[in-house]
């Protein structure tokens, strides 16, 4: 891992970050997670795209709103 004080970009600090926090999580842990990412990362691509976050932003909120009126969907991710 690299010293994070030579971290001169965000997204470089912010990928220490997640590396450093990873190491405290059990695979248990990790899994929903990753599946949670490879949802969301539709076109397999390793990141997630803002395109990507929108929907799954907008299907989340759906279901948030389901919830509360009382109509819950089945999975959180038909909507992707």
């Amino acid at each position: 891992m690299m010293n994070l004080h030579a971290c001169n970009r965000p997204h470089e600090l912010h990928f220490e970050l997640l590396t450093l926090f990873v190491q405290f999580l059990d695979k248990a842990q990790i899994k929903p997670i990753q599946e949670s990412f490879m949802q969301i990362d539709q076109d397999n691509g390793g990141t997630i795209e803002i395109d990507e976050l929108e929907k799954a932003y907008k299907a989340m909120r759906e279901l948030a709103i389901g919830i509360e009126s009382g109509n819950p969907k089945e999975e959180l991710f038909e909507f992707i």
